[in-house]
């Protein structure tokens, strides 16, 4: 009789892992399978919204850096230039001015 119990046992807890192998087999391939729909789903949103994006974002990156080079080329080196040009004369008169003054 006690044989046929422990037997029985034997049975059940075999039955039991078995359930809980195919449980856990069914727990990792759902979570494979999640994985890479996630990823895929990554994948598409860097595709179609991301990249795009990053690519204006050079772009308008390098009509800053043209439209600076320009300003300072037309605008800002002839200012120097001019600037330069006004505070030679006046060092000029003021050297010319001073040759006759005693300090």
């Amino acid at each position: 009789m006690l044989e046929a119990i422990r037997e029985l046992i034997f049975i059940i807890v075999g039955s039991l892992l078995i359930i809980a192998l195919i449980l856990m087999s069914i727990t990792v391939l759902s979570i494979w399978i999640l994985i890479r729909k996630t990823k895929r789903a990554f994948q598409t949103t860097m595709n179609e919204t991301v990249n795009p994006v990053l690519h204006e974002l050079q772009e308008t990156a390098q009509n800053v850096k043209g439209t600076s080079q320009f300003m300072s080329k037309k605008t800002i080196s002839p200012v120097i230039q001019f600037l330069s040009i006004i505070k030679g004369i006046n060092k000029g008169i003021s050297f010319f001015g001073n040759i006759g003054r005693k300090k």
